[in-house]
């Protein structure tokens, strides 16, 4: 079996009898070959026979359940592409932080810079002054 996202879920009314007519009018598909059923809030997952033909699968996308239609889709497919969207949700942020901490690690690099700039030639005039005075006495 391999498992299938169909459009329709809780959110349109549709119950596992609606899809499994469905499937089994439009494809011309006995029900004995529907396997698992689940229905989500926005989807649903529907199990059928492993190497569903292309012009089935296309006849599916066209049907109407619950008022809307199947557009199916491997569901590895759209787990996938979930997947790579929380990815995304949560790389973006990341390299936005990573950029600001790096901005802000060279700003304080540089003022840094400047402190010890400012601070050797702080040292470097009282050592003259030192020496200039031990040298006048």
């Amino acid at each position: 079996m391999e498992t299938f996202r169909v459009e329709v879920g809780h959110m349109h009314g549709v119950k596992p009898g609606n899809i499994v007519g469905a499937i089994a009018n439009e494809a011309e598909l006995d029900s004995k070959y529907i396997g698992r059923i689940t229905i989500r809030e926005d989807h649903s997952l529907i199990d059928l026979p492993e190497g569903m033909p292309t012009e089935i699968l296309q006849l599916l996308k066209k049907s109407w359940v619950a008022g809307q239609r199947l557009r199916t889709s491997d569901a590895a497919l759209a787990l996938g592409a979930a997947l790579v969207t929380l990815g995304l949700l949560a790389a973006i942020p990341a390299t936005i932080a990573y950029n600001k901490l790096s901005s802000d690690a060279g700003k304080i690099a540089v003022r840094m810079e400047g402190f010890a700039d400012e601070f050797s030639a702080i040292l470097s005039r009282q050592i003259d002054e030192k020496v200039a005075t031990a040298k006048a006495a």
